[in-house]
């Protein structure tokens, strides 16, 4: 049976370089590339035919792409429809990569991996199985509930509000608590982070170990 492959890059060059990864494959065929999930949906309802669900078995998708949509959202819709998903990235994000695997995406693929890797993953992915590999060990390793950085709701929040830029008084009155709830917030979140293993000397500190395990998202991630 050939496994129909697309893939979601808005990167024409990458496009036409993973279609010549593929294209000497007898077990698999390269459908088309997309530059967003919208296209490719689009796609999928002009092709569709009551033979299949959808003309394509799994998608590679990149987590960053020109519309600014959110991984998250592109993978839950995506394995919403039944499509086996294998993220191809560059895997320089770990807040990305945390929010896909919170959708259940089926493995993730490092871009710089050979051919012969490639066609190996989809194949694993294909059969309804998870690609796991040194990367994605590697990026459990760094998501917060692994490191034992588990932060409630509300230190989650006053995390993400430090990051803003937001003073401990500012921060009071947006969450309508007193000021020094909030330095008592923040303690607390140092202290998870310290138990892990986490340098959080000083609030700078505690906003890179917050983007670094996957909590807080960095400069260059989409936001919601």
């Amino acid at each position: 049976m050939t496994i129909r492959v697309a893939l979601i890059e808005d990167h024409p060059t990458t496009i036409l370089g993973v279609k010549s990864m593929l294209e000497n494959a007898k077990d698999i065929e390269f459908v088309k590339g997309f530059p967003t999930v919208t296209a490719f949906f689009d796609y999928v309802r002009f092709v569709r035919t009551g033979i299949a669900l959808h003309p394509v078995d799994v998608v590679l998708l990149d987590l960053r792409l020109a519309d600014l949509s959110m991984p998250y959202d592109n993978a839950k819709a995506l394995i919403d429809q039944k499509l086996k998903v294998l993220v191809y990235s560059s895997l320089e994000s770990p807040y990305l990569i945390r929010d896909v695997l919170r959708a259940g995406v089926h493995g993730v693929f490092e871009k710089n991996r050979s051919a012969e890797e490639l066609l190996d993953a989809i194949r694993i992915v294909s059969a309804g199985n998870t690609h796991a590999t040194t990367e994605w060990a590697s990026i459990i390793d760094s998501n917060y509930q692994a490191l034992g950085v588990d932060l409630s709701p509300r230190q989650q929040e006053v995390l993400e509000l430090i990051a803003s830029g937001e003073t401990d008084r500012a921060i009071a009155e947006m969450l309508n608590i007193r000021q020094s709830t909030v330095n008592d917030y923040v303690n607390r979140i140092r202290t998870k982070f310290a138990q892990a293993g986490c340098e959080t000397e000083g609030r700078g500190e505690l906003i890179k170990q917050g983007m670094y395990s996957g909590i807080l998202p960095g400069p260059s991630d989409p936001r919601n």
